[in-house]
């Protein structure tokens, strides 16, 4: 019996073996946005403290 995987799963392994320089540059794209708003939200001063 064959292993139900979401289409997604799928979508990914292929785009992972066949395109790795388009699926490295979207990982890089998603780290550095992740990494500039935790940049904003770590430094930006608060109020009433």
């Amino acid at each position: 019996m064959q292993k139900k995987t979401p289409d997604y799963d799928n979508v990914l392994k292929t785009m992972k073996s066949k395109h790795k320089r388009l699926f490295i540059s979207v990982i890089n794209d998603i780290f550095e946005k992740i990494i500039q708003w935790m940049q904003k939200w770590m430094f930006c001063p608060r109020k009433g403290i």
